[in-house]
């Protein structure tokens, strides 16, 4: 018997109006029977109906440059706050894709997979250009073809590993749940032989991009790594 590989808490969108502190979270922003936009983050309302949301570049800009930044202010049923489930209670709204097709009426858990679960990369096998009669030539005095087996199985490249280069990281080290890290490589070797993924801090992530800064990396072992 195999043992099931345990992973962090999945994410749970809750409702903006149920939840007390606002102020810089990850939100997701929508209408039901529509589509969701994610990565999104909110900043302090002013009143009970609408919540200022911006981009998370732009959320980042600002308080790493301490700046202005320009929110547009959304109506507060159309937001949802992202909180792992072992911090907050399932809203009986949030549909479960890990279940089957979801309801279009909030946002979905998102369950973190294994960054070391390879991909399977399938190769179909070329239909054939024409189709003959086993045994029977095309004119007279040709050679009858040769019956086709069709293969048993369509042909397959290597497995490969996900792709993780700025893909949303959660890091489980030593009991603790590590999160809003981002991947700056794909899995490689180090120089022990080790399988691993170069990783940083979300805000040093964003800074890369808003400064030139370069964050120092963190290399993890790819089974404790786990993509959001």
């Amino acid at each position: 018997m195999t043992s099931q590989q345990i992973g962090p808490a999945a994410i749970v969108p809750v409702p903006a109006a149920d939840v007390l502190d606002i102020r810089g979270r990850r939100a997701i922003v929508g209408v039901a029977g529509t589509g969701w936009r994610y990565d999104m983050r909110t900043d302090r309302p002013s009143d009970d109906t609408h919540i200022p949301v911006l981009a998370e570049l732009d959320y980042y800009r600002a308080e790493i440059k301490r700046v202005e930044a320009l929110a547009v202010l959304v109506p507060i049923e159309h937001v949802w706050i992202e909180q792992p489930a072992d911090e907050t209670a399932i809203w009986p709204g949030a549909a479960d894709s890990a279940k089957g097709p979801v309801s279009l009426q909030a946002p979905p858990i998102r369950r973190a997979r294994p960054a070391s679960q390879p991909q399977p990369a399938t190769r179909p096998r070329p239909a054939s250009q024409t189709t003959r009669s086993a045994g029977q030539p095309d004119r007279i005095g040709e050679q009858a073809p040769t019956p086709e087996i069709p293969d048993q199985a369509p042909s397959q490249q290597p497995a490969q590993l996900s792709s993780l280069t700025g893909q949303r990281v959660i890091v489980l080290s030593r009991g603790e749940v590590v999160r809003d890290l981002r991947a700056m490589t794909e899995a490689y070797r180090d120089g022990r032989g080790n399988t691993v993924v170069n990783v940083c801090p979300e805000r040093d992530w964003y800074a890369w991009a808003i400064s030139g800064t370069t964050p120092a990396p963190t290399a993890y072992p790819i089974n404790l790594v786990w993509v959001e």
